[in-house]
Formats: C-alpha cells, structure tokens, sequence
C-alpha cells in the first residue's frame, strides 16, 4: 500500500528513482535524485526526493536549533515523522555530548590529573 495520495484521492504509484536535471539561472546544471510517482487514475506525476536526502537536510536543520526548539518539534503533531527523529537524534547527540564532556573526573581519593609523558633524547640527562 502506497504512503502517497494524488490530489484526486487515488493512491500514487512509485515508478522508481530518477536524475532530474535542474536548469536555473546560472549557466550550470543542477542534479536532484528523485523519486518518481503516477496517479494511475488521472496520469498526474509527482517527484519526491529520496528518503535518505530529506533525513539529510532535516539533520542539517535541526543542528541550528536550541534544544527547547527540538523538544518542541518532538511534541507537535505537525512535523514530519522524519524531522522528529532528525530532532530526536540531535539532541540524543547532545545530551551523549554533554555528558561526556561534563562527566567528573574525581575519585573517592580526589581529583584525578593525568599528565603525558615525555621522552627524553638518551643524550639528554634526565633532571
């Protein structure tokens, strides 16, 4: 069964995906993976982009949000199921982030410090 509907209510047909050739502006062509669907009803033919392209601007997207922003988009029943896991996998990200770089690095005897160790050319007294 299909996800997508035409606008005369049938059920869209994937045809498979496509390299549609964009001509802007500029002298240079643009390229888009697309993917390729028909009404079979009234013939009418819709391209979407692929699956893993809309995960990757939805990414992209939620990294300049602040967290509350994501919370809010994970509570709304508008957003795209795709934009609530971009906005749950971001702040997922973050929260591992956070952790990490906040965890204490005490012991129960204090303050752990590690320090690199340096080697000495043989030729070189040791102090």
């Amino acid at each position: 069964m299909s996800e997508k509907k035409c606008v005369c209510g049938h059920e869209l047909e994937s045809r498979g995906y496509q390299v549609l050739e964009l001509h802007g502006e500029s002298l240079l062509k643009d390229y888009m993976d697309v993917e390729l669907w028909v009404c079979p009803r009234c013939g009418r033919i819709a391209f979407f982009m692929r699956e893993k392209d809309r995960k990757d601007r939805y990414r992209a997207e939620c990294g300049g949000r602040t967290d509350e922003e994501l919370s809010a988009l994970l509570e709304s029943p508008d957003a795209p199921a795709l934009l609530r896991d971009a906005a749950r996998e971001v702040l997922d990200s973050r929260a591992e982030w956070k952790a990490a770089d906040f965890s204490p690095a005490f012991s129960a005897a204090g303050p752990t410090i590690s320090r690199a160790k340096i080697s000495r050319p043989s030729s070189e007294p040791a102090p």
